[in-house]
């Protein structure tokens, strides 16, 4: 198992809500294949640091990297050694509360291949 230190803040659901684009699990999602999007605290990275210059080693938190490390090595090994796989069952989508419709499941995008076309650009 997973040690508790390392788990305790660990919310998972099954099956789970899909993201958008700019995570890496977004194009197993909406391609049928199990896919996990495992965050960490934030430290303001999103807003301050994020693919900028600022993105630098001295942001490093190195707790947060010993602990991300075991995480994903322990899930890893245990996914290894189960003898059954991921149930591949999509959530039913949520109604959308301004027009009443029923979510859809993300559609796959084509792969950004520039990044002047990338909407982080824009």
């Amino acid at each position: 198992r997973v040690p508790g230190e390392v788990s305790q803040h660990i919310d998972a659901s099954f099956p789970g809500m899909p993201s958008g684009g700019g995570t890496d699990h977004a194009s197993f999602v909406c391609a049928g294949a199990p896919g996990f999007n495992l965050g960490a605290l934030g430290w303001d990275y999103g807003s301050h640091t994020w693919h900028t210059h600022r993105d630098t080693f001295d942001k490093l938190v190195f707790d947060d990297l010993l602990n991300n490390a075991v995480l994903v090595a322990s899930l890893v090994y245990l996914a290894s050694e189960d003898p059954e796989t991921v149930d591949r069952e999509r959530r039913v989508m949520p109604m959308n509360p301004r027009t009443g419709e029923r979510l859809q499941w993300p559609a796959c995008g084509a792969a950004v291949r520039d990044s002047r076309n990338s909407p982080r650009m824009q």
